[in-house]
C-alpha cells in the first residue's frame, strides 16, 4: 500500500505517503541496528554491493552479510584517517569519501569489498590551495564515468580515465567553496539534476544533459524549482522508479516531478508557523 518512506531529520520521525494521496501519515518504528556512537552531527551512510552490506559514520565503517537486522553481526573495517562524509556502493565499487586525514586523501575507491582502498583524487587537487585535495560528500557511477561534488558549493566534476588523475568541472569550480553548503546531484541517463544552496539563503534547482561522453554539457543546466523554492537548501534528489518520478527533500519539505525533473510540487511542505521544520534527508522504498 505505501511506497515511499522519509527520514525528517529534527522531528526524528518516519512518514510514508500512500499511492492515493499526497497526506503523510505518521508511523511508529523499533530500531533494528545499533552502533556506537560517533559524534554530534555524524550521519550514517548505508550501502550494499553484490556481496555484502556497509555502515559508515564518522571515523568507523563496518560490513555485514544478508539481511540488516538487530542480531547483524558487524565487521569493523580498516580505514585511513579521517571523517567518512559517504560510504557509497556501485556495482562492485566501494567509494569512501572523507576529509584529508594524514594520508591527504579524501576520495578512495575499493574493488574487494572494503579489504584495502586506493585513492582516485590526484586531479581533485584545489587551484587555490597548494596540494590540498577538496573534500566530497556524494559521489555516483554511471558506467566508466564517476561523478562528484567535491569542494561545495554548485561544484560538480565528472573523470572518466578509472585513475582520478584528470577531473572535469561541469559546475563551479575546482576550490573549496567554504561559504556553502555542499551540493547535491542526481544523474540519470544523460540528464543531471543539482541542487543546493548557494549564495547563502538562495537555493537552487537545476537541470541539464550531458553529451555522449558525460564529461561535458549538451544542455547547460538551468533552473527549474519551484518559484518559493527560497531558501530551502536541497537535502537529496532520488528517483523513485515505482512512482515514476522525482523527489527532492528541502529544508521543511519534499518536491516531486513527474516530468524529469522539469517542474515540481510540494506533496510535504512545513513553514514556520507549523512550530517545527524538519529536513527532509533521504527516502528509502520498504519492500
Amino acid at each position: 500500500m505505501y511506497e515511499l518512506c522519509l527520514w525528517l531529520k529534527c522531528l526524528e520521525q518516519i512518514y510514508v505517503l500512500p499511492n492515493e494521496g499526497s497526506i503523510p501519515m505518521e508511523v511508529r518504528i523499533a530500531p533494528i541496528l545499533e552502533i556506537s556512537p560517533s559524534g554530534p552531527g555524524h550521519e550514517i551512510s548505508i550501502c550494499f554491493t553484490a556481496e555484502r552490506g556497509f555502515i559508515a559514520s564518522g571515523k568507523s565503517a563496518w560490513r555485514f552479510t544478508g539481511p540488516l537486522a538487530p542480531n547483524t553481526a558487524l565487521e569493523r573495517l580498516s580505514l585511513p584517517a579521517g571523517e567518512v562524509q559517504q560510504l557509497s556502493a556501485f556495482g562492485d565499487a566501494l567509494y569512501l569519501l572523507k576529509t584529508a586525514g594524514v594520508d591527504g586523501h579524501t576520495l578512495l575507491r575499493s574493488m574487494d569489498q572494503g579489504e584495502s582502498f586506493e585513492p582516485i583524487d590526484e586531479g581533485l587537487v584545489s587551484t587555490s590551495e597548494a596540494n590540498t585535495r577538496l573534500v566530497p560528500t556524494r559521489v555516483a557511477q554511471v558506467g566508466p564515468v564517476v561523478f562528484t561534488n567535491a569542494g561545495a558549493g554548485r561544484n560538480f566534476l565528472s573523470c572518466n580515465d578509472g585513475t582520478g588523475q584528470h577531473w572535469n568541472v561541469l559546475s563551479g569550480e575546482r576550490k573549496s567553496i567554504i561559504s556553502c553548503y555542499p551540493a547535491e546531484f542526481l544523474v540519470f541517463g544523460r540528464d543531471v539534476l543539482l541542487g543546493g544552496e548557494c549564495p547563502t539563503d538562495d537555493a537552487f534547482l537545476l537541470k541539464g544533459a550531458l553529451d555522449a561522453s558525460m564529461t561535458g554539457w549538451a544542455v547547460p543546466p538551468a533552473e527549474v524549482g519551484p518559484p518559493d523554492l527560497g531558501n530551502r537548501d536541497v537535502q537529496f534528489i532520488a528517483v523513485a522508479p515505482d512512482w515514476g518520478a522525482v523527489f527532492a527533500g528541502v529544508e521543511g519539505g519534499l518536491l516531486r516531478s513527474t516530468t524529469a525533473g522539469r517542474s515540481w510540487t510540494w506533496p510535504v511542505r512545513f513553514t514556520q508557523a507549523d512550530g517545527s521544520y524538519p529536513y527532509v534527508k533521504q527516502y528509502c522504498r520498504p519492500k
